[in-house]
């Protein structure tokens, strides 16, 4: 589908991410707090019918199968950090949240569909939909064990560094494609998921862990020291899409997502899932690697 995430293949399910991280801690739980439990404060809501579908109530369409952003072993429990930035979105509109499974961000606003969907990108949007705001980036990256288990402060490797590298990587997966697709010629270790790429890179077994950078930053979490590193192509980024003719809802939606940027509600949810990923992965591309897009572009002008 256009409107889902671009890395995709051999993506972890659900329960193999929870499960991973579970045994990765040595048995214990997933303790990310859920913002489903937090009394909210009392907001009233500048936003009634026909701006949204239910009065007192913003419907969010959001992708079940977007691991990690979106966990759903139990659908009377979903959880992840696109739920829980919808839920303080809500909040901060003076609404209550209902999610709703399999929307499409092209039709949001359609017939009593959707008032809004998290997880959109442009070019996935519709000419009667638009984007007020985005609240995630991702992609493929590098992850690495650190002394103190924080981003480096050093530059990224370059091309030519990661040439006498040894990268672990879960095979088939996106993350294996860009690398043959940049040209970075490392060696390379395939598994089979990327907890355990990360856990060879732990293990000492290879220098670097390729995966996309929202999975490796929540799995990294179990690992004491790993950190991200770099990416290796230029992100993509996700937002709320509303209908573009519903001003009223835009205008408000615009307005939350400014506020919940700075008031650090955003980067407090983003730590709580994805550890030392930071929330804008801009400048963060290793150098000498071209993008995906410069690729294309390279390719059209032979044509």
């Amino acid at each position: 589908m256009a409107w889902s995430r671009r890395w995709t293949v051999g993506r972890i399910t659900a329960g193999a991410l929870a499960l991973a991280f579970s045994i990765a801690l040595g048995g214990c739980s997933l303790l990310t707090p859920s913002r489903a439990d937090v009394a909210p404060d009392a907001v009233r809501s500048k936003l009634s019918a026909p701006a949204i579908v239910t009065d007192g109530t913003l419907t969010i369409g959001i992708v079940a199968s977007d691991v990690p952003q979106v966990i759903s072993e139990d659908p009377a429990k979903l959880t992840g950090y696109t739920v829980d930035a919808g839920r303080a979105l809500a909040k901060k509109l003076g609404l209550t949240p209902v999610f709703v499974t399999g929307a499409d961000p092209s039709k949001v606003g359609v017939n009593g569909g959707v008032d809004v969907f998290l997880g959109a990108e442009q070019r996935g949007l519709s000419s009667t939909s638009s984007l007020a705001g985005t609240f995630l980036e991702d992609a493929p990256a590098l992850f690495a064990m650190r002394e103190d288990g924080a981003a480096p402060s050093a530059p990224a490797p370059s091309a030519q560094d990661l040439a006498s590298a040894t990268i672990a990587v879960q095979s088939g997966s996106s993350a294996h494609d860009i690398l043959a697709k940049a040209g970075i010629q490392a060696s390379q270790k395939t598994y089979a998921n990327v907890n355990e790429s990360l856990a060879a890179v732990a293990k000492g077994e290879a220098d670097y862990a390729a995966c996309d950078a929202t999975s490796g930053g929540y799995l990294a979490r179990a690992y004491p020291g790993m950190a991200f590193v770099c990416t290796l192509d230029e992100p993509a980024v996700y937002g709320v899409a509303v209908r573009t003719s519903n001003d009223a809802l835009a205008r408000e939606v615009r307005s939350a997502l400014d506020a919940l940027n700075r008031d650090g509600t955003f980067e407090a949810i983003h730590r709580a899932w994805y550890g030392s990923l930071p929330i804008s992965l801009a400048g963060t591309m290793a150098p000498g690697i071209s993008t995906s897009a410069e690729r294309a572009a390279a390719r059209a002008s032979l044509r």
